[in-house]
């Protein structure tokens, strides 16, 4: 019998070395870097929303603190160990800042149902390795068992991020706070692994010798094999593996006629120098245990347990009835002790030899490690040169690239290229100019002089340009017989309270949109007085114009209105007025862009509207203008009569002038069959009657010296130079590659 024991403790030894020289020599391929950097989802696990929430928070994070959390997906391991496998992503990725090396790597491994945090160690105080184990057992797992995914990596990428908050004192815009998962599996393991060693120690002396003899060889042979399969896919094999040996000690000893009694045993997972991992499992494995359970009562009964207690008959064994002989049982007893003692000293031995082999061999830590700080040295220096190269061409070539140099930012408002900055603030009023004649000596204060010079124009911000319009998804047909198509239009009663329907519904105010009747509206004719080719050509550019406003307002925010009317002699202060139509007006407001990165047309309605909004959060009354307007009831110097355009300060709001009141001022939003909207009232108009906010409808035919316009500007939404500073076009240059970290684990 010994000698076949010892055969058999050879044979693992054997076993171990070998399966030790293939695992070492293993190739450690990992998944590649994606262009988002932050998030790598091979899996397909994640919706784009999810995406782009790790993506934005992780942008914030980083222009604060330097730190970096990256999320990594992948159906499986495919053979390769979970900490190995993370730490040569975290070192290829170079996560984290350079200096601090305060990146975290989440990975998620489907297949194998195995998770890990990898810690970067300028962030192991605040991220150590019972924190990142509490994480994925409170934040994570319980979703992965129910195969959530989205939920788990989300509440815990939001738990990792909370903690590297408080360890910077810092908020991250748009970050929320992560939600613990239910879990009713979460002891499962140690339940079901306790019942298991508790049934063994109970069942094992019961059994005669030949079966135990068979199950100490059956015993033998699995833990062997699932110990090989353990180191390979983890999982359920270590904890058969364990049992086998339990089971293997248990048949061994019981062959000597003596009791077995142990302990349960938890095991987990963890890290050196950063981390932790877990695996989970199916939730199916409840209803095992609660079979089990059922028929409790029934295995105490067969087996004579009471709480889970080996009932021993002490009267069987009262003095002469015992037949052991005390001598041999103490023998037999220094036996097993003796046997037990040799397993443990070889599992030691072996599990020596394997750290041994891990540490020192050509693919081992100390190589490893040598080799990721020559390759780190190595990644550095190329990655300076290529960044030098890129800055070197950013400064000869920025401004030069699409022709229309760059676009700057004052107060978080965007000056494009060519106009120059005058005074205001982005609250009150911000305003620029198309000649340096205009810029002033008083910037940045609230109360800004009159033009020069130059046509002026006053920032409006608009937060939320959505509320302004509606989508239609399969596009809405223009009046009249030209074909064209639109998928925007002005939303209903933003203002004004009158109703705004779709473009070729006649019945009320629409835009985008032509006026249809031939006798006071849109024709081919009149039409090529505004500048269009065609009747066809206007409601195509019309439709255009309108959508590409949109597109503007949705990435800036905010576009720029004309700080003064524009009538037939132009926008400039003291311009003067003189008899004129709809047509007239369009073409005039279509002439006063300077550089080819902007435009500038006939304001909309929905425009209209914007400032209106705004202007009322400023305390200006837009349903009773007789403060601010020239009105024939207002009591200021010169009302009731014609003025130029900037006559009085008065008349002035947010460093807008005449917004209401003195012209009627022409938009672009078509009326009925025969006319243009028209706001603001005139000077001849009660204050409460036209107000700033009110809308009518005049044909775009008729003439009139009262008449005038206000223009608009915008920024054309897919000007490359629209990125605000020099590190946001180094970003998009260098295709997504992070030169802002180079951090290893």
């Amino acid at each position: 019998m010994k000698r076949k024991f010892l055969k058999l403790l050879g044979c693992i030894v054997l076993v171990f070395v070998s399966f030790n020289l293939i695992i070492t020599n293993r190739s450690e391929a990992v998944v590649s870097q994606t262009a988002d950097f932050y998030v790598n989802d091979s899996a397909k696990v994640l919706d784009a929303s999810l995406e782009n929430y790790i993506i934005s928070t992780n942008k914030s994070l980083y222009s604060q603190t330097g730190a970096q959390i990256v999320v990594v997906t992948i159906n499986s391991l495919e053979g390769e160990g979970l900490e190995e496998y993370a730490n040569e992503l975290f070192r290829q990725y170079g996560i984290g800042d350079k200096k601090k090396n305060n990146g975290v790597l989440m990975l998620l491994s489907i297949q194998d149902r195995k998770s890990r945090i990898e810690v970067g160690y300028g962030l192991e105080g605040a991220l150590n390795d019972a924190k990142t184990g509490r994480i994925q057992d409170n934040y994570m797992i319980p979703y992965f068992k129910e195969d959530n995914w989205q939920d788990g990596i989300k509440n815990g990428y939001n738990a990792i991020l909370s903690e590297v908050e408080k360890e910077y004192d810092v908020t991250v815009e748009g970050s929320t706070s992560p939600v613990k998962g239910e879990d009713n599996d979460t002891n499962f393991s140690s339940i079901a692994f306790s019942f298991m060693l508790i049934t063994i120690m109970i069942i094992i002396p019961l059994c005669n010798k030949k079966v135990r003899r068979v199950i100490a060889v059956l015993a033998g042979i699995s833990s062997v094999g699932s110990l090989i399969l353990a180191m390979m896919v983890g999982g359920i094999w270590l904890t058969i593996c364990i049992l086998s040996v339990f089971v293997l000690i248990a048949s061994i000893s019981s062959g000597h006629g003596g009791g077995f009694y142990g302990g349960g045993s938890s095991f987990g997972g963890g890290s050196s120098g950063g981390g932790s991992f877990r695996r989970w499992r199916f939730l199916r494995w409840r209803r095992l245990i609660k079979k089990l359970l059922k028929n409790k009562n029934k295995l105490k009964k067969q087996l004579k347990i009471k709480n889970c207690n080996v009932r021993i008959n002490k009267e069987k064994y009262k003095g002469g009835k015992k037949k052991m002989n005390n001598k041999s049982k103490n023998k037999q007893e220094k036996g097993i002790t003796l046997i037990a003692l040799v397993v443990t000293i070889v599992v030691l031995l072996i599990l020596a030899g394997v750290s041994i082999s891990l540490v020192l061999n050509n693919n081992g830590v100390i190589s490893k490690a040598k080799d990721a700080k020559n390759q780190y040295a190595e990644a550095q220096t190329n990655d300076e040169k290529q960044l030098n190269e890129v800055s070197d061409w950013i400064d000869t070539k920025v401004g030069d690239t699409t022709g229309g140099g760059s676009v700057t930012k004052i107060d978080g408002v965007p000056i494009p290229d060519g106009y120059y900055y005058v005074g205001g603030t982005k609250a009150k009023g911000l305003v620029i100019s198309d000649n340096v004649a205009d810029k002033e000596l008083d910037k940045g204060k609230e109360n800004v002089r009159r033009d020069l010079a130059g046509n002026q124009w006053v920032w409006v911000p608009v937060e939320t340009p959505s509320n302004l319009y509606t989508t239609v998804a399969a596009g809405v047909k223009l009046s009249g017989d030209t074909g064209v198509k639109t998928t925007k239009y002005t939303n209903s009663a933003i203002i004004s309270g009158k109703t705004r329907v779709k473009p070729g519904d006649t019945s009320s105010f629409r835009e985008p949109d032509i006026v249809p009747e031939s006798t006071n509206g849109d024709t081919d004719e009149r039409a090529k007085t505004a500048g269009f080719s065609s009747l066809a050509n206007m409601a195509e550019t019309m439709k255009s114009d309108y959508e590409e406003m949109i597109a503007s307002l949705e990435k800036y925010k905010g576009f720029y209105i004309g700080r003064y009317e524009l009538t037939a002699n132009g926008e400039k202060t003291g311009a003067t007025q003189t008899d004129v139509n709809w047509y007239t007006l369009y073409k005039n407001c279509t002439t006063l862009a300077s550089g080819s990165k902007v435009k500038t047309r006939m304001i909309w309605g929905l425009q209209w509207d914007a400032t209106c909004k705004w202007l009322a959060t400023s305390n200006f009354d837009i349903t009773n203008s007789s403060t601010w307007g020239n009105y024939s009831n207002n009591t200021a110097d010169g009302h009731g009569s014609k003025k130029n355009t900037g006559f009085s300060e008065s008349w002035k709001a947010n460093n807008i002038y005449d917004f209401a009141g003195n012209c009627t001022e022409f938009t672009q939003e078509a009326g009925f069959t025969y006319g243009r909207a028209v706001r603001g009232g005139s000077y001849g108009d009660y204050s409460y009657n036209v107000p700033a906010s009110f809308r009518g409808g005049i044909s775009p035919t008729k003439t009139n010296s009262g008449f005038g316009s206000r223009p608009t500007l915008y920024l054309i939404p897919w000007d490359i130079e629209a990125m605000s500073s020099k590190e946001e076009l180094k970003t998009s240059m260098t295709e997504g590659k992070q030169e802002e970290g180079y951090a290893n684990a």
